[in-house]
């Protein structure tokens, strides 16, 4: 049927969700050029049998989960490292877009290692909404995020942080995220003694 009205296969996103094991298994180190190499290994392979001209983007979440995999410093220390990498990869590789960070997603309470139906549901709604804005405009999608790594500077004794905030202005929900995510919301400052109240 596609041949008879000359349609053409696309395929303009790939979902890719991972990165736990690399932690794990002590290879986040390398998480970042494996995953630009494998976006770029997906555009050679994939439009050379498709013959599309558009870019295939890999759309990624940053891993988020670990109360039982990671139950020790050093293993949380490695999946931190892959949580960097993910964010420093989406940042500068144009063909790997973050949709989000996982930690505001619903874990399931008993093995606490997958997210819930309500968090595979909110996880799918902003693949989607990454996807869609990626679509529409022409530009790559940006979560609510640090506008960079150097973003962050010391002024007059605090710490300022200049933020991409893709519906502006950034507020924070309280009906979706109450006080379980207590005065951190979401982000952390650590110095070589531990993390800075």
């Amino acid at each position: 049927e596609a041949d008879k009205v000359k349609a053409k296969t696309v395929v303009p996103y790939i979902v890719f969700i991972h990165g736990e094991s690399d932690s794990y298994e002590r290879k986040s180190n390398l998480y970042g050029k494996y995953l630009s190499d494998f976006a770029g290994l997906l555009n050679s392979d994939i439009p050379a049998i498709t013959g599309q001209n558009s870019p295939v983007r890999v759309v990624i979440s940053q891993v988020g989960i670990g109360p039982v995999l990671y139950d020790s410093k050093s293993r949380w220390d490695w999946l931190w490292m892959t949580k960097i990498s993910q964010w420093l990869t989406a940042t500068t590789d144009p063909n790997v877009i973050m949709a989000m960070p996982t930690y505001i997603l619903n874990v399931d309470a008993q093995t606490q290692l997958h997210y819930d139906e309500k968090g595979y549901q909110r996880l799918g709604e902003y693949l989607a909404k990454a996807m869609s804005y990626t679509t529409r405009t022409g530009q790559k999608w940006q979560p609510l995020q640090p506008e960079s790594p150097t973003s962050a500077a010391i002024v007059a004794g605090n710490v300022e942080v200049t933020f991409n905030v893709p519906v502006p202005p950034l507020q924070w929900d309280t009906t979706v995220f109450g006080a379980g995510y207590g005065l951190s919301k979401g982000f952390e400052l650590i110095d070589q003694l531990g993390s800075v109240p």
